[in-house]
């Protein structure tokens, strides 16, 4: 790739360990449920380690591991576009339950 920046993978770890702690530290619920509870990062947009939007914080949110989980095991590709319905569904989906309550 002429043009693109090498990237050593010891520098992508730390790049994305770094972009992992801002994000979380930033944004302190999940997305999804609302919870505080077992937090994770979530790329938005999947792209290569070389592309700058990798590790952009816009291109992340914080998801808790139940919701996390339930995203992949529902949608092979990541995207703007399924993680938008996910989250629709999703939410769809929390409402019923309060108002079952």
């Amino acid at each position: 790739m002429i043009g693109a920046e090498k990237i050593h993978s010891s520098q992508v770890y730390w790049k994305l360990k770094s972009w992992a702690r801002e994000l979380l530290w930033k944004h302190e619920e999940c997305v999804i449920c609302g919870t505080d509870e077992n937090l994770e990062p979530h790329h938005i947009i999947k792209c290569d380690t070389a592309n700058p939007m990798y590790f952009s914080l816009d291109n992340g949110v914080v998801m808790c591991h139940s919701c996390h989980r339930k995203y992949h095991r529902t949608y092979n590709e990541i995207n703007p576009h399924t993680f938008v319905k996910f989250s629709q569904m999703y939410s769809e989906i929390l409402k019923k339950k309060k108002q079952q309550r």
